[in-house]
């Protein structure tokens, strides 16, 4: 706007010469001002359209930055999609029935181990690949879609150039034109090698598994039978160790001189009883392996301890061992089987005095005492001055087959456990600082007092 002033007032002055005086120049005034309005005009025209081709300019560069981003965008989309195709191992293809024009997806050409250059396979070609097992599978699956009109969806295998074997999936879908003609088959072939290859693995470890728990079941049985025929032999053998004792007993009563048959006889006696208990012992096992009900009868336990300490007096005389008791006067009588309660205190005694034998120094104690710890409880116990159980061990002696005894089958406490859990009661142990071990068990009495 300045030039536009500064160049009409030369302009006037310039052509007029006059102008500048006797009020020359007001005259000139509406010219003045007409240039000034037109320069100023022309000025205002050419900012406006620079401010114009500007955002013009502006806009193109938006555009076309936008453009190349989202020509990017697609390229990674396109790259993105096939790398899924590529991980994925799926593979498109159409081909029009009517033209037999074929078109394949880069990745079914690297399914069938082919390149673009080489073209997709057309029928007959794809037949001579298929494995020749799974030929007729294919043909089966291809002309019940073409003559229902259903999904053409089969699985089968083709040979490698290699002599390898792939396995595909194909799923396609069949276009039948008006007069139901086919006349386009389009859809997606998936490499499953790797899956069929994991579903074999999987049968087959399916398979070795059934071997293996059918093995587990054939030793678990036998281990039962294994247990049980340990058992028996734990039980039985200690009546049986009885008998043979008393019997070479009485044969030494018979052959003194004069024979003592008064010994002999009492001898011949202890050998019945533990007939008897054998006979017993083996009544229960059989009872038990027919679910039968165990003879439960009112049993004074102090009675009890008696009889059976008077089954082991012969031991503890030969091994000079000094027993002391202690009885819970009036103490309730439990229900209870009487022989399998008896086979608990024998397990208990019988242990107590092999850990005695072996006592090289010391006296040699067996104390055995009743309590009455609550009204409507009985507790036992059978107490050494053994050499003791390690408190790492002192639990495990109750499990079947474990054992402290070079000679023990690891039966007895277990058993022995069994049946006072069986009678409701619990067994425990308890080892000594010094030496010895306390075994200990309870029963349910009933109540009231008792003999």
């Amino acid at each position: 706007m300045l030039a536009s002033i500064l160049s009409s007032v030369v302009s006037i002055l310039w052509t007029e010469p006059g102008a500048g005086t006797n009020g020359g120049l007001w005259a000139e005034a509406p010219d003045f001002l007409m240039r000034l309005f037109a320069t100023g005009f022309v000025s205002w025209l050419c900012s406006n359209q620079k401010r114009a081709q500007a955002a013009l300019q502006l806009a193109r560069d938006e555009l076309e930055q936008r453009v190349q981003d989202r020509t990017r965008e697609l390229a990674a989309s396109e790259a993105k999609l096939k790398e899924a195709e590529r991980l994925a191992k799926i593979g498109y293809w159409d081909r029009d029935l009517v033209a037999d024009r074929i078109t394949w997806s880069p990745q079914t050409y690297e399914i069938f181990d082919l390149s673009p250059r080489d073209g997709g396979l057309r029928q007959a070609e794809l037949q001579e690949r298929i494995h020749p097992d799974d030929r007729q599978i294919q043909l089966q699956a291809l002309n019940e879609a073409l003559q229902t009109g259903r999904l053409y969806d089969v699985q089968y295998r083709i040979v490698r150039p290699d002599g390898g074997v792939r396995w595909l999936h194909v799923r396609d879908e069949i276009v039948f034109d008006p007069s139901g003609r086919p006349v386009r088959m389009f859809g997606t072939v998936q490499d499953v090698s790797e899956r069929m290859q994991a579903e074999s693995l999987l049968k087959e470890n399916e398979e070795k598994l059934w071997q293996a728990r059918a093995e587990l079941t054939r030793v678990t049985r036998v281990t039962v039978m294994g247990e049980l025929a340990a058992s028996i032999a734990h039980e039985v053998n200690q009546p049986l160790v009885g008998v043979v004792t008393n019997a070479n007993a009485a044969v030494r009563w018979l052959a003194a001189v004069p024979p003592n048959v008064g010994e002999a006889r009492q001898a011949v006696e202890r050998i019945a009883r533990d007939g008897e208990r054998a006979s017993q012992v083996i009544k229960r096992i059989r009872a038990l392996l027919r679910k039968g009900d165990s003879a439960k009868t009112q049993v004074n336990v102090n009675e009890l301890i008696e009889e059976t300490l008077a089954l082991t007096q012969q031991e503890l005389t030969r091994n000079q061992v000094v027993l002391q008791t202690e009885w819970a006067p009036k103490l309730p009588l439990v229900t209870a089987d009487r022989v399998q309660l008896q086979q608990v205190l024998i397990n208990l005694f019988v242990n107590a005095l092999d850990a005695l034998s072996v006592l090289e120094t010391g006296p040699r104690l067996l104390r055995v005492r009743t309590e009455r710890p609550e009204q409507d409880t009985v507790r036992v116990t059978v107490e050494d001055s053994g050499g003791g159980i390690a408190p790492e061990a002192i639990e495990r002696v109750f499990e079947p087959f474990y054992t402290t005894k070079t000679q023990g089958l690891g039966m007895g406490l277990a058993i022995s456990r069994s049946i006072v859990e069986t009678h409701g009661g619990r067994l425990w142990a308890t080892s000594h600082k010094t030496s010895g071990v306390a075994f200990e068990f309870t029963l349910p009495a009933e109540n009231g007092g008792g003999g």
